[in-house]
């Protein structure tokens, strides 16, 4: 005879922990650039690059989190108060990126194009601030209202 397998086997974090911290990476490389570009006089994308990496990293570190969590407990894949709080802080910090970055480009030349890396860094904060996060549980709509409602 075989042995079955303990019923009291913890789930297992799932892909998307996984990919929100390969996410927290690519913005923490995001940051670090803005640093670099800080370094050599690069106001206007160096600022927006940092605001962009720190506030992704992070929302995507705790969304990582509350993941790990809901894995260790159990629990399903309802979005958490965690989570919100952290995507409306990335799509708030999406804001101050662009901002950021219009209001220090510098003259000349490069106005345009550090305007136009500003913005894109913001819309892509802004998308994935939309975009992570669990999954709604089977049965409920984003946001955990039931389907019936």
């Amino acid at each position: 005879m075989t042995a079955e397998p303990a019923a009291t086997t913890r789930p297992r974090p799932g892909r998307s922990l996984w990919m929100h911290l390969l996410a927290a990476g690519v913005f923490g490389l995001l940051a670090w650039s803005g640093v670099a570009a800080l370094g050599e006089s690069a106001t206007g994308p160096g600022v927006a690059s940092l605001i962009a990496g720190v506030a992704g990293g992070a929302g995507s570190l705790v969304i990582a989190g509350s993941m790990w969590r809901a894995a260790a407990r159990g629990g399903g894949g309802r979005r958490s108060r965690p989570q919100l709080i952290a995507r409306t802080a990335m799509a708030m910090a999406a804001v101050g990126a662009g901002v950021a970055g219009v209001l220090l480009a510098p003259d000349g030349m490069d106005h345009g194009f550090v305007i136009g890396v500003a913005v894109f860094h913001a819309v892509l904060l802004a998308l994935f601030a939309v975009l992570c996060g669990d999954a709604a549980a089977p049965g409920h709509r984003a946001g955990g209202v039931p389907e019936s409602c």
